[in-house]
């Protein structure tokens, strides 16, 4: 084990690989690999280079890393906390969950503490459940996979210093791929077949579970401040399809409800650097003191609102674009991703300028994402009521 490492906690474990993908996401150029070792480039100082040892069987392997995390270390004036943490968020996305609160010495009552962590798994499984079924209220049995992914891809790192601060860290699986093949493409926006042809045999990258989970969660929780608030130009409705719920207001209210001197509660996000896909928008929410008093009101309005039918979401490209007879929209086909795993192609009519948007998200292959209820008819799944749609 590296000795530079030992006072790291466990869930911060750093191997040879995961160094690598730090340095490749963090600009560094692989000049040279042997087999047992790696040889990589600094990008600001192209005559430095680091030898990033492979073999861990060889005898001189800690000592050898321990140089390669010693010299990182210094280059960013981190310590070795600071360092495994920048590592594993390459691949990670990391949630920081700060109690605001006047303190003397960083510590918090315990009680506290262990409604904070509650809350804390009660907010990650609600953003995962509307990751996968978005709805005012979530009953009954939450999905597998939402369930699956709080108790398996989801760790807490160190408590960090700062009044007091919970890191949570969501690792990431690998991207989704979907494969478009040339019979799915019906363009009547595009005139050559040539257009047609180069544009198929290509494939959509859809960002993992994980990411679309604590995208869902920081849109969420951005969404229940703007609403408890009334500010901006959010509807309920809108705000439920950003990830809001009554079970997430309710874990909101755990961690803040009762808690003398705390002036917030702050969350700010890290986006997984080697993720491909786009970052999601939302970086940093704070549940303040004139959040907190609304927050009961808001839950007593999710809470009362009738259960609408169940609603998915696909994930994927828009391959049929279909004009109508009076040029004001037309049919898009979304071929994509349905929960997590399951493939499959759906229609939605759309008008103005959501279709000439879904025009410029096939011209650039930009992925879309489509909530609404499914049906089917005939052949076809078609997804129709109070459809929203997201364009990258």
């Amino acid at each position: 084990m590296s000795t530079f490492l030992r006072s790291v906690p466990d869930d911060l474990n750093i191997s040879p690989h995961a160094v690598a993908t730090y340095l490749g996401a963090s600009g560094w150029t692989l000049a040279l690999e042997d087999g047992v070792s790696q040889y990589w480039q600094n990008p600001e100082i192209p005559s430095d280079r680091i030898r990033l040892p492979l073999e861990t069987s060889f005898g001189d392997f800690a000592r050898r890393f321990d140089e390669v995390l010693i010299y990182l270390s210094r280059l960013n004036d981190w310590d070795a906390e600071q360092l495994a943490l920048q590592i594993v968020s390459v691949r990670s996305d990391i949630l920081f969950l700060r109690a605001d609160q006047t303190t003397l010495d960083g510590s918090i009552p315990i009680r506290q503490a262990e409604r904070m962590l509650a809350g804390a798994d009660a907010l990650l499984l609600a953003a995962a459940t509307s990751t996968l079924r978005p709805q005012s209220a979530h009953v009954g049995r939450r999905p597998d996979q939402a369930r699956d992914f709080v108790e398996n891809d989801v760790r807490m790192g160190h408590t960090q210093r700062g009044s007091f601060i919970i890191t949570i860290l969501a690792r990431l699986g690998a991207d989704e791929v979907v494969r478009l093949d040339e019979e799915d493409y019906l363009l009547e926006e595009v005139d050559d077949e040539a257009s047609v042809s180069a544009a198929s045999q290509q494939e959509t990258v859809i960002p993992p579970f994980q990411r679309r989970a604590m995208a869902t969660l920081a849109s969420g929780v951005h969404a229940a401040r703007e609403i408890a608030m009334a500010s901006g130009s959010l509807t309920l409705d809108q705000a439920i399809h950003e990830g809001l719920s009554a079970n997430m207001v309710d874990a909101l209210q755990t961690m803040t409800a009762d808690f003398e001197g705390l002036r917030a509660l702050d969350m700010s996000f890290e986006w997984a650097k080697a993720e491909q896909t786009a970052r999601p928008g939302v970086e940093r929410v704070a549940i303040d003191r004139n959040v907190m008093p609304e927050l009961r009101q808001l839950n007593e309005r999710l809470r009362r609102k009738p259960p609408a039918p169940a609603e998915q979401t696909i994930y994927g490209q828009v391959t049929r674009l279909e004009r109508g007879e009076d040029d004001a929209g037309g049919v898009v086909t979304v071929k994509g991703l349905v929960d997590t795993q399951s493939g499959r192609s759906a229609k939605v009519a759309l008008a103005g300028a959501a279709y000439n948007r879904a025009i410029q998200a096939h011209r650039g292959r930009n992925p879309v994402t489509v909530t609404g209820t499914f049906t089917k008819r005939g052949n076809a799944y078609w997804i129709e009521g109070n459809v929203q749609l997201s364009f990258a």
